[in-house]
C-alpha cells in the first residue's frame, strides 16, 4: 500500500512540476477556459471573479470585447472544478465555469469559452457555436 501511495505522490508531483514549467500536462489534458465580455457597446465594464478550491484567479474588470483566460491541468482524479461570478450593472451570475464532466466526449483540444451577453451567459467548447446556458440574476 505504501508503494502505491508513494507512486501516486511522485506521479502527481512530477505532473504538477511539468505543468508549472512548460504549461503542459503529463497525465491529464490541458484545459483552457476563457470568459469574454460580449455585452453591447457602451455597456458598463464586466466584473469577473473566478476560482477553484485551490486557486483564486482574482478579480478582473473587462471592457466590451476584452477577455480573461487561464490554463490548467485536470487533476489525476478527473474532478477539477472552477467557478466564476460575473457582475455588470445590477445583473450578476455565479456558475461552474469548468467541471471535469465538461470534457467527456470532447476532442483533444480542451477549450471552453463563456460569453457574457446582454440577455445572459453563453457557453462554447472547442469553438462550437455559443449556446445560452444562464439568464442573469437581477439585484434590487
Amino acid at each position: 500500500m505504501m508503494k502505491i501511495l508513494l507512486f501516486v505522490f511522485l506521479a502527481t508531483s512530477f505532473s504538477h512540476a511539468l505543468a508549472q514549467k512548460k504549461r503542459t500536462c503529463a497525465f491529464t489534458p490541458k484545459i483552457t477556459v476563457r470568459v469574454v465580455n460580449n455585452l453591447p457597446p457602451n455597456s458598463q465594464p464586466l466584473a469577473v471573479h473566478c476560482a477553484s478550491k485551490d486557486d483564486d484567479l482574482g478579480f478582473h474588470t473587462l471592457g466590451v470585447g476584452e477577455d480573461f483566460s487561464w490554463n490548467f491541468c485536470n487533476n489525476i482524479w478527473g474532478n477539477s472544478l472552477f467557478f466564476c461570478h460575473l457582475w455588470v450593472d445590477r445583473r450578476e451570475k455565479a456558475f461552474d465555469s469548468f467541471r471535469a464532466e465538461f470534457i467527456i466526449g470532447t476532442p483533444p483540444n480542451k477549450y471552453f469559452q463563456w460569453s457574457a451577453q446582454d440577455d445572459g451567459i453563453y457557453f462554447s467548447h472547442n469553438d462550437s457555436p455559443f449556446t445560452k446556458k444562464f439568464k442573469w440574476d437581477f439585484n434590487a
